[in-house]
């Protein structure tokens, strides 16, 4: 696993995995099958195309974009480029997407225009008047002085006079040079920004956390050595294109050689048949996507023994429930934006631990340290002693864009990250995760 992220980034993982299983399927979206060489090609004539914009290293590229194949490129494209991607929220109104753009000083907007019966153009227009008299050429609000070009991606073709079009910008690279392209993802270093991801905001608007190459790159590493991914392995994919799952489960699986199956978003018959046609062997998803599936008037019509690995989030509550699923190895899940969603899970070689694996979130990832401190005083704990779960590691953000006493005030003078979640480690130095300190009630004095 060291060796997969130390002193690497995602473009030349990308570009080892291209190199070496250049046959194998890289994604499967629909009908649509991508190898890990048709991938790369189609990043490569994005990138070009993204390059003719004036992206290049360091732009901050925002974006409202659904699972699919066309995100699959651009994260890949923006990458090799050097950009910095920045997932905005695709359920957002138009006050909260003019926010997260402020926040977050993104140069280029790249949005579908419509959304399971949302127009996020109208409310892109709606929110930015000023939109209306743009040429497409250059974008001016004046309350977004860094935002310069917004590019919109239609399923049914439609072309908007405010945006550049997704499609043609990417048929305006396909004469790219791969050597140069190459070239380009090489001049990436392991510590350049990569995304700011906004935080969820549980308790204020989002933050945006920053994240490079390698924080990512060993986060990713660090799950798919915690959950033994092969190459043969078949991932299916749902999470959320704005949530540190929906960018780390994608790159998961390129790691090892193996197929990611794309899924718009969650509905668990659609689910169920595409385990069962496809042989998914892993899926990411809370206790409540294995719920759905379970409760499913028609689940015992679908055969998803094949389903071996569970990477969940969920409570010791609905563990029973799941477990009669059948699955072998119920994964359990602790992190935040903030370390990658990747501080702690429950490995898969520990699966024949019952006790463990209903109850706890796993170990700390490799390299990642912890320390459960009492949240008034910040001393340390003891074992199986409640307080606040404190991480340390590489895979850690690098602070939160632009908001320098936010990023104080969450980090200690050690370096740990204070998550304000609370737990306790055990003697064997499982976490347990149980909730928000802020939403907890003392009593008995």
């Amino acid at each position: 696993m060291y060796f997969e992220w130390k002193d690497l980034t995602l473009n030349r993982s990308f570009a080892y995995a291209c190199k070496n299983w250049g046959a194998r399927t890289a994604i499967v979206y629909g009908e649509q099958h991508y190898s890990y060489a048709r991938l790369q090609r189609e990043v490569f004539a994005l990138s070009q195309g993204l390059r003719q914009l004036g992206v290049q290293k360091g732009t901050r590229i925002a974006y409202l974009l659904t699972n699919g194949a066309d995100w699959a490129c651009f994260l890949y494209a923006v990458f090799n480029l050097g950009a910095i991607a920045v997932p905005l929220n695709l359920t957002w109104v138009g006050r909260e997407i003019e926010q997260g753009l402020h926040l977050t000083d993104a140069e280029i907007l790249v949005t579908v225009d419509e959304l399971r019966g949302k127009c996020l153009t109208d409310i892109i227009q709606d929110q930015f008047p000023e939109l209306r008299d743009s040429d497409g050429e250059r974008v001016r609000i004046e309350r977004l002085p860094h935002l310069r070009r917004i590019v919109t991606l239609s399923a049914s073709g439609k072309r908007y006079k405010f945006a550049a079009d997704f499609n043609q910008i990417k048929a305006l690279g396909q004469n790219f040079n791969a050597s140069e392209m190459l070239a380009l993802g090489e001049q990436v270093e392991p510590d350049d920004l990569c995304s700011f991801m906004l935080t969820s905001g549980s308790t204020a608007f989002p933050k945006p956390a920053i994240h490079t190459h390698n924080s990512i790159l060993f986060n990713v590493a660090n799950i798919a050595d915690c959950h033994e991914i092969q190459a043969d392995d078949r991932i299916l994919h749902f999470a959320p294109t704005y949530h540190v799952a929906g960018v780390e489960i994608f790159l998961l699986p390129h790691l090892r050689g193996a197929a990611i199956y794309l899924l718009d978003f969650f509905d668990p018959e659609w689910a169920m048949r595409t385990i069962e046609r496809e042989k998914i062997s892993v899926m990411w998803g809370f206790d409540v996507h294995y719920l759905m599936m379970k409760r499913h008037p028609r689940y015992a019509l679908y055969d998803i023994s094949s389903l071996e690995r569970a990477l969940i989030g969920n409570s010791p509550g609905t563990y029973d429930e799941i477990k009669s699923m059948g699955i072998a190895h119920h994964g359990n899940i602790y992190g935040s934006t903030e370390n990658g969603g990747a501080h702690a899970h429950f490995p898969y070689r520990h699966r024949n631990d019952e006790k463990r694996k209903k109850n706890s979130n796993g170990m700390p990832l490799s390299y990642m340290e912890t320390k459960i401190v009492d949240p008034q005083t910040g001393e340390r704990v003891g074992v199986d002693e409640i307080g606040e779960i404190c991480s340390r590691g590489p895979g850690l953000f690098k602070g939160y864009y632009n908001m320098p006493e936010e990023t104080a005030a969450a980090m200690d003078q050690e370096g740990f990250y204070h998550s304000g979640d609370y737990g306790w480690l055990d003697e064997k130095g499982d976490i347990y995760y149980r909730g928000r300190i802020k939403d907890t009630v003392k009593t008995g004095g």
